[in-house]
């Protein structure tokens, strides 16, 4: 496929809002940051209750995602900390708000993670496996200007250089 084709296509992809964003998958562990996930399952919870735990979820800085489910859990979070101290306090200041509300929780400390391709597109193939630590091992050390540029990125990895230089 030429690449006016293949631009024209991309372009479609991204109007018709199935490529609806880019961003940079960092290893935080290399930042010195650590995963943990907190697994929830709801009780006799108000609609507007559950918009109160979304609305602190949201609002809370050490969350980096977040999923609403069905079946075992309700809720799933995943936070990045700098340190396990953090977690916990995090996590008794989520469950005294908010513990009266869970029938069962569960934390998971992942100790790594692999990125794989949308194999669904790719006939069932593994086409890209990447491997992430999620626990602190060896750190880098980086500056605010390195801060920024990943800041960036993570809103919008296309954005161009000389864009992310004027931030």
């Amino acid at each position: 496929t030429s690449k006016e084709v293949c631009q024209y296509r991309f372009k479609q992809l991204i109007n018709d809002k199935i490529i609806t964003g880019f961003y940079a998958l960092p290893d935080v562990s290399k930042l010195g940051y650590t995963s943990n996930k907190v697994f929830i399952k709801y009780k006799s919870l108000t609609r507007e209750k559950e918009q109160e735990i979304i609305s602190y979820v949201i609002k809370t800085q050490l969350v980096s995602w977040a999923a609403g489910c069905e079946g075992a859990w309700d809720l799933i979070i995943t936070t990045i900390t700098v340190n396990q101290k953090e977690f916990v306090d995090f996590y008794l200041d989520f469950f005294s708000r908010f513990g009266e509300y869970f029938k069962h929780k569960e934390v998971l400390v992942p100790i790594d993670s692999i990125a794989l391709n949308e194999k669904y597109l790719a006939d069932g193939k593994t086409l890209y496996s990447k491997k992430f630590g999620l626990q602190p091992e060896k750190t880098v050390e980086i500056d605010e200007k390195d801060r920024t540029i990943l800041h960036e990125l993570s809103v919008n990895a296309r954005a161009t250089l000389t864009e992310i230089g004027k931030k």
